[in-house]
Protein backbone atom coordinates (compact mmCIF):
# COMPACT_ATOMS: atom_id res chain seq x y z
CA UNK A 1 0.00 0.00 0.00
CA UNK A 2 1.26 3.42 -0.90
CA UNK A 3 1.88 6.13 1.33
CA UNK A 4 2.01 9.58 0.94
CA UNK A 5 4.58 11.82 3.32
CA UNK A 6 2.28 12.26 6.06
CA UNK A 7 2.31 8.72 6.03
CA UNK A 8 -1.32 8.17 5.00
CA UNK A 9 -2.45 5.51 2.80
CA UNK A 10 -3.81 6.91 -0.87
CA UNK A 11 -6.75 5.10 -0.13
CA UNK A 12 -7.55 6.49 3.46
CA UNK A 13 -6.85 9.21 1.87
CA UNK A 14 -9.81 9.78 -0.17
CA UNK A 15 -11.96 9.24 2.22
CA UNK A 16 -10.03 11.57 4.59
CA UNK A 17 -9.68 15.54 4.52
CA UNK A 18 -7.19 17.52 5.36
CA UNK A 19 -7.57 20.55 8.21
CA UNK A 20 -5.28 22.75 5.86
CA UNK A 21 -3.19 23.51 9.01
CA UNK A 22 0.12 22.11 8.71
CA UNK A 23 1.28 21.04 12.05
CA UNK A 24 -2.50 18.95 12.52
CA UNK A 25 -2.22 17.44 9.07
CA UNK A 26 1.37 16.68 10.07
CA UNK A 27 0.09 15.05 13.01
CA UNK A 28 -2.78 12.41 11.06
CA UNK A 29 -4.89 14.94 12.67
CA UNK A 30 -7.65 14.11 9.41
CA UNK A 31 -11.73 13.84 9.45
CA UNK A 32 -14.06 11.28 7.65
CA UNK A 33 -15.11 13.26 4.20
CA UNK A 34 -18.62 14.70 4.69
CA UNK A 35 -18.58 14.65 8.80
CA UNK A 36 -20.44 16.27 11.12
CA UNK A 37 -17.82 17.33 13.62
CA UNK A 38 -19.13 18.35 17.37
CA UNK A 39 -16.64 21.11 19.00
CA UNK A 40 -17.52 21.50 22.13
CA UNK A 41 -15.49 23.45 25.21
CA UNK A 42 -14.90 25.29 28.09
CA UNK A 43 -15.70 29.42 27.33
CA UNK A 44 -11.92 30.12 26.88
CA UNK A 45 -10.23 27.10 26.17
CA UNK A 46 -10.31 27.90 22.45
CA UNK A 47 -12.51 25.82 20.20
CA UNK A 48 -14.22 28.95 18.50
CA UNK A 49 -10.56 29.88 17.50
CA UNK A 50 -9.52 26.72 16.29
CA UNK A 51 -13.40 26.18 14.04
CA UNK A 52 -12.31 29.51 12.52
CA UNK A 53 -9.16 28.94 11.78
CA UNK A 54 -9.90 25.50 10.33
CA UNK A 55 -12.84 27.46 8.13
CA UNK A 56 -10.24 29.80 6.67
CA UNK A 57 -7.20 27.34 5.33
CA UNK A 58 -10.11 25.14 4.07
CA UNK A 59 -11.15 28.32 2.07
CA UNK A 60 -7.48 28.82 1.16
CA UNK A 61 -7.42 25.36 -0.41
CA UNK A 62 -11.07 26.19 -2.42
CA UNK A 63 -13.56 24.94 -0.31
CA UNK A 64 -16.46 26.91 -0.46
CA UNK A 65 -17.48 27.72 3.14
CA UNK A 66 -21.16 28.92 4.32
CA UNK A 67 -20.96 30.19 7.91
CA UNK A 68 -24.15 30.62 9.83
CA UNK A 69 -24.13 32.34 13.78
CA UNK A 70 -27.16 32.15 16.09
CA UNK A 71 -25.84 33.90 18.84
CA UNK A 72 -23.36 36.37 17.96
CA UNK A 73 -24.03 39.34 15.06
CA UNK A 74 -21.77 39.35 11.93
CA UNK A 75 -19.58 42.02 12.65
CA UNK A 76 -18.35 40.71 15.75
CA UNK A 77 -17.40 37.38 14.00
CA UNK A 78 -15.40 38.90 11.27
CA UNK A 79 -13.69 41.26 14.05
CA UNK A 80 -12.51 38.03 15.79
CA UNK A 81 -11.29 36.72 12.30
CA UNK A 82 -9.57 40.35 12.04
CA UNK A 83 -7.62 39.82 15.20
CA UNK A 84 -5.78 36.68 13.87
CA UNK A 85 -5.71 38.80 10.38
CA UNK A 86 -8.28 36.25 8.97
CA UNK A 87 -11.15 37.38 6.35
CA UNK A 88 -14.17 35.68 5.59
CA UNK A 89 -15.05 37.42 2.41
CA UNK A 90 -14.99 36.39 -0.98
CA UNK A 91 -17.20 34.94 -3.74
CA UNK A 92 -16.53 31.17 -1.92
CA UNK A 93 -17.56 32.36 1.71
CA UNK A 94 -21.13 33.16 2.31
CA UNK A 95 -22.54 34.24 6.09
CA UNK A 96 -25.61 33.88 7.63
CA UNK A 97 -26.49 35.89 11.08
CA UNK A 98 -29.25 34.14 12.93
CA UNK A 99 -28.36 36.30 15.81
CA UNK A 100 -30.59 38.10 18.19
CA UNK A 101 -29.42 41.21 16.62
CA UNK A 102 -30.14 40.26 13.39
CA UNK A 103 -34.23 39.49 14.67
CA UNK A 104 -34.15 43.15 15.28
CA UNK A 105 -33.17 44.21 11.72
CA UNK A 106 -35.42 41.97 9.35
CA UNK A 107 -38.26 40.48 9.91
CA UNK A 108 -37.62 37.90 7.15
CA UNK A 109 -35.07 35.64 9.38
CA UNK A 110 -36.69 35.86 12.56
CA UNK A 111 -37.09 33.68 15.88
CA UNK A 112 -40.34 34.77 15.84
CA UNK A 113 -40.49 31.86 13.94
CA UNK A 114 -39.26 28.39 15.12
CA UNK A 115 -35.49 28.77 15.82
CA UNK A 116 -35.24 25.36 14.47
CA UNK A 117 -37.44 25.68 11.30
CA UNK A 118 -35.43 29.24 10.66
CA UNK A 119 -32.17 27.33 10.58
CA UNK A 120 -33.25 24.38 8.72
CA UNK A 121 -35.22 26.37 6.24
CA UNK A 122 -31.27 28.72 5.63
CA UNK A 123 -28.97 26.09 6.07
CA UNK A 124 -30.61 22.74 4.45
CA UNK A 125 -31.87 25.13 1.42
CA UNK A 126 -28.15 26.72 0.73
CA UNK A 127 -26.62 23.20 0.75
CA UNK A 128 -29.01 22.16 -1.68
CA UNK A 129 -28.71 24.96 -3.97
CA UNK A 130 -25.13 24.63 -3.84
CA UNK A 131 -24.76 21.07 -4.90
CA UNK A 132 -27.33 22.06 -7.18
CA UNK A 133 -25.12 24.46 -9.14
CA UNK A 134 -21.97 22.44 -8.79
CA UNK A 135 -24.08 19.53 -10.65
CA UNK A 136 -25.33 22.15 -13.52
CA UNK A 137 -21.44 23.49 -14.19
CA UNK A 138 -20.51 19.61 -13.96
CA UNK A 139 -17.59 20.62 -11.27
CA UNK A 140 -16.50 18.58 -8.21
CA UNK A 141 -18.21 20.34 -5.08
CA UNK A 142 -16.13 20.82 -2.17
CA UNK A 143 -17.86 22.78 0.46
CA UNK A 144 -18.08 23.35 4.01
CA UNK A 145 -20.73 24.54 6.91
CA UNK A 146 -20.69 25.73 10.70
CA UNK A 147 -22.98 26.46 12.77
CA UNK A 148 -22.08 28.73 15.33
CA UNK A 149 -23.16 27.84 18.14
CA UNK A 150 -25.80 24.90 19.22
CA UNK A 151 -25.85 26.75 22.46
CA UNK A 152 -27.72 29.33 21.45
CA UNK A 153 -30.64 26.99 19.60
CA UNK A 154 -30.85 24.57 23.12
CA UNK A 155 -31.60 27.54 25.01
CA UNK A 156 -34.29 28.29 22.07
CA UNK A 157 -35.71 25.10 21.51
CA UNK A 158 -36.48 21.14 22.09
CA UNK A 159 -34.05 19.20 21.83
CA UNK A 160 -35.74 16.45 19.78
CA UNK A 161 -36.80 19.12 17.35
CA UNK A 162 -32.34 19.60 17.36
CA UNK A 163 -31.98 16.54 16.61
CA UNK A 164 -34.48 15.89 14.02
CA UNK A 165 -32.31 19.01 12.67
CA UNK A 166 -29.60 17.23 13.06
CA UNK A 167 -30.84 13.94 11.25
CA UNK A 168 -31.54 16.33 8.06
CA UNK A 169 -28.40 18.14 7.83
CA UNK A 170 -26.46 14.99 8.03
CA UNK A 171 -28.79 14.00 5.05
CA UNK A 172 -27.79 17.33 3.53
CA UNK A 173 -24.24 17.30 3.65
CA UNK A 174 -23.85 13.64 1.68
CA UNK A 175 -21.44 13.91 -1.70
CA UNK A 176 -20.20 17.31 -0.53
CA UNK A 177 -16.51 16.78 -0.31
CA UNK A 178 -16.32 18.78 2.71
CA UNK A 179 -16.42 19.05 6.56
CA UNK A 180 -19.39 20.58 9.14
CA UNK A 181 -19.10 21.62 12.44
CA UNK A 182 -21.19 22.64 15.07
CA UNK A 183 -20.13 23.95 18.51
CA UNK A 184 -20.59 24.04 22.24
CA UNK A 185 -20.48 25.69 25.23
CA UNK A 186 -19.39 22.73 27.55
CA UNK A 187 -21.50 22.23 30.66
CA UNK A 188 -24.76 24.61 29.78
CA UNK A 189 -26.93 22.13 29.06
CA UNK A 190 -25.71 19.15 31.70
CA UNK A 191 -23.61 16.02 30.56
CA UNK A 192 -26.74 14.00 29.30
CA UNK A 193 -27.77 16.71 26.48
CA UNK A 194 -23.67 16.79 25.19
CA UNK A 195 -24.06 12.45 25.38
CA UNK A 196 -26.73 12.84 23.34
CA UNK A 197 -25.20 14.82 21.22
CA UNK A 198 -22.06 13.07 20.54
CA UNK A 199 -24.33 10.15 19.43
CA UNK A 200 -25.72 12.26 16.96
CA UNK A 201 -22.96 13.45 15.17
CA UNK A 202 -19.91 11.52 13.59
CA UNK A 203 -16.97 13.43 15.49
CA UNK A 204 -16.19 14.74 18.99
CA UNK A 205 -13.60 17.04 19.51
CA UNK A 206 -13.01 18.59 23.34
CA UNK A 207 -11.77 21.42 24.47
CA UNK A 208 -10.60 21.71 28.24
CA UNK A 209 -9.39 24.34 30.61
CA UNK A 210 -7.18 23.66 33.54
CA UNK A 211 -6.34 26.62 35.75
CA UNK A 212 -3.21 26.11 37.46
CA UNK A 213 -1.70 28.18 40.32
CA UNK A 214 0.67 30.30 37.20
CA UNK A 215 -0.77 29.56 34.02
CA UNK A 216 -4.27 28.30 32.60
CA UNK A 217 -3.35 24.67 30.46
CA UNK A 218 -5.52 24.39 27.96
CA UNK A 219 -6.26 21.03 25.65
CA UNK A 220 -7.73 19.57 22.55
CA UNK A 221 -9.28 15.89 23.11
CA UNK A 222 -10.29 13.73 19.92
CA UNK A 223 -13.31 11.66 21.70
CA UNK A 224 -15.11 10.56 18.79
CA UNK A 225 -14.18 9.87 14.85
CA UNK A 226 -16.84 7.15 13.07
CA UNK A 227 -15.39 5.32 10.48
CA UNK A 228 -11.64 5.44 11.14
CA UNK A 229 -9.84 2.14 12.12
CA UNK A 230 -7.31 3.87 13.37
CA UNK A 231 -7.99 6.76 15.53
CA UNK A 232 -5.52 9.86 15.84
CA UNK A 233 -3.68 10.86 18.76
CA UNK A 234 -6.24 11.54 21.65
CA UNK A 235 -4.88 14.33 22.90
CA UNK A 236 -3.22 17.79 22.26
CA UNK A 237 -1.82 20.42 24.74
CA UNK A 238 -2.40 23.61 22.45
CA UNK A 239 -1.46 27.33 23.07
CA UNK A 240 -2.89 30.84 21.61
CA UNK A 241 -0.72 31.95 19.01
CA UNK A 242 -0.18 34.49 16.19
CA UNK A 243 -1.68 31.67 13.54
CA UNK A 244 -4.52 30.24 16.26
CA UNK A 245 -4.51 27.77 18.81
CA UNK A 246 -2.25 25.24 17.76
CA UNK A 247 -0.80 22.04 19.78
CA UNK A 248 2.54 22.97 21.65
CA UNK A 249 4.28 19.89 21.34
CA UNK A 250 4.37 16.25 19.64
CA UNK A 251 3.80 14.53 23.06
CA UNK A 252 0.45 13.22 24.43
CA UNK A 253 -1.07 13.78 27.45
CA UNK A 254 -1.44 10.19 29.32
Amino acid sequence: MAFDRFGASRVLDSKMVRTGIDVLDQQGLFFPKNSLILLIGDPGSGFEVFLHQLLVARHQQGSEIHYISLDRPRSEVLYDLSAYHWEAEGSLWSFTDLSPSAKKETTVLSWDTDPVNVLTHELIRTIESVKEKAEVEGRELVFDTAINSVTALLLEADLNSILGFINEYRTAIKDTNGLHFVTCVKGVHGTDTEKILFHYVDCVLEFTNQVLRDEVRRTMGVIKMRGVAVPPRSVFPLEFTPEGILPKTTTAIL
